[in-house]
């Protein structure tokens, strides 16, 4: 053995990373996706029952957007996408109402509570592009979740069976995770991410999982109908006659299309005669509306007083059309409106205008309401994003819940609303079939 000075010896040596190398791997490491992944569950789970769990996961995206990127190239993202820069016009619709508002209090109260759709639009602008099975998964664990809220639910209705069909009868529901409406609302759209899942064959592991997702999917649907809130059924049957109307176009399938034309008529028949539930809250409904048409004053039930104070917005919109009253002055002239042409009604039968267009219009007039449409609409149109029927579907739940809510207005209404939209705004690329 011996040692040939004419060859050189090399040694490996690994190549010196840099900090801000480090940093920059750091930063653009899947840890971020898993981050965003997991504080989206966590709003969602609050949906049912945490505020704080809400509030605490806006402040974590916010904190991850701006630790993952940075501000400057956060807002560099953001602006780069303009169906998430359209959402800032809700804030500015009411921003702008302040003014013509003189109690700048409950003004600054309200942009308050507008916040979120100009921190939660910038937040999903960051986040790093999403594989399919990271977008699925987290349709999957809503979809599971709304299973188990609404199983627990139907256990303590089947406990209390008389005494809940009972309380139909007197314009009441059974008790919810939160407020029956917008529990009824979240639980229909549940209904139609099962459905889409179920059409993708989606599963985690198992193939029986698609099984499973059908079977989760009837219990939705029998159960909206068994609770029997008009927002709910009506947010399940507009967003079915929208996939109705897609179908056809799309496949032009005339023989399918009359079977689901069918299956949606034929639903509230059968669920009328086989639900208590249902049949006395369709029997109550009717009384209700035969009360308000009477004009009846000493019928004075939920309905009516929420019909009234839609009235209400109007004629505070025919006295200010454009600026509107201001939002900080809203309740203010609500509660003069009612002096003047309804005296007849209590301080706890007085509402705001219960009718989310109504209510925009009347705070922050005509020059608000286009803004805020435009805020509302822009992204269901942008890149024909509206092809993509779960987007649409979502948006038809949306607008039919508009008309007798004010769905965006409370801290569970934004929150559905920002955090499935944003979501569904950074989905993947998909198949042009699901578009």
């Amino acid at each position: 053995m011996y040692f040939c000075p004419s060859k050189k010896l090399r040694l490996s040596v690994s190549p010196k990373i840099s900090l801000s190398q480090k940093i920059a791997q750091w930063r653009s490491h899947h840890f971020w996706v898993w981050a965003y992944i997991f504080f989206t569950i966590v709003m969602i789970v609050g949906l049912f029952y945490s505020r704080a769990l809400i509030s605490i996961a806006t402040g974590a995206l916010i904190s991850i957007a701006v630790l993952h990127r940075g501000f400057r190239e956060g807002f560099r993202l953001f602006f780069r996408q303009p169906a998430a820069v359209s959402l800032w016009g809700i804030f500015f619709a009411w921003a702008l109402s302040g003014i013509v508002s003189s109690d700048t209090t409950t003004w600054l109260e309200w942009v308050r509570i507008k916040l979120p759709f100009i921190a939660l639009p910038f937040a999903y602008s960051a986040m790093p592009n999403l594989r399919k099975k990271q977008y699925y998964s987290v349709l999957y664990f809503f979809f599971w979740l709304s299973v188990l809220a609404v199983l627990l639910v139907v256990g303590k209705y089947l406990y209390n069976f008389s005494s809940v069909n009972e309380i139909y009868k007197q314009g009441q529901v059974m008790s919810t995770p939160i407020m029956y409406v917008r529990f009824s609302i979240i639980i229909a759209f549940a209904a139609m991410t099962g459905i889409y899942l179920w059409k993708e064959r989606f599963f985690l592991r198992f193939a029986w999982e698609k099984t499973a997702t059908l079977i989760g999917v009837l219990l939705l649907i029998i159960f909206l109908h068994v609770l029997a809130t008009r927002s709910g059924l009506l947010a399940l049957y507009s967003a079915a006659l929208g996939w109705l109307v897609q179908h056809i176009i799309t496949h032009k399938n005339r023989r399918q299309a009359l079977l689901l034309a069918f299956t949606l008529l034929l639903l509230p028949i059968v669920t009328y005669f086989v639900f208590p539930s249902f049949q006395n809250k369709v029997q109550y409904s009717l009384w209700d509306w035969e009360m308000y048409r009477k004009n009846d004053p000493t019928f004075k039930t939920s309905d009516y007083c929420r019909l009234v104070s839609v009235e209400v917005g109007l004629k505070l919109i025919k006295q200010n059309p454009i600026l509107g009253v201001g939002a900080g002055d809203l309740h203010t002239e609500v509660m003069k409106t009612y002096d003047q042409y309804y005296p007849q009604m209590q301080e706890k039968e007085r509402f705001l205008p219960i009718n989310e267009w109504i209510f925009v219009w009347a705070a922050t007039g005509l020059v608000g309401f286009v803004l805020f449409a435009w805020a509302i609409f822009f992204p269901l149109f942008y890149k024909k994003n509206y092809r993509y029927s779960l987007l649409l579907a979502f948006y038809l739940i949306l607008l039919s819940n508009f008309i007798g809510e004010n769905t965006i207005e409370h801290q569970i209404g934004y929150s559905f609303y920002l955090v499935f939209l944003l979501w569904m705004l950074r989905r993947p690329a998909l198949k042009q079939t699901e578009n």
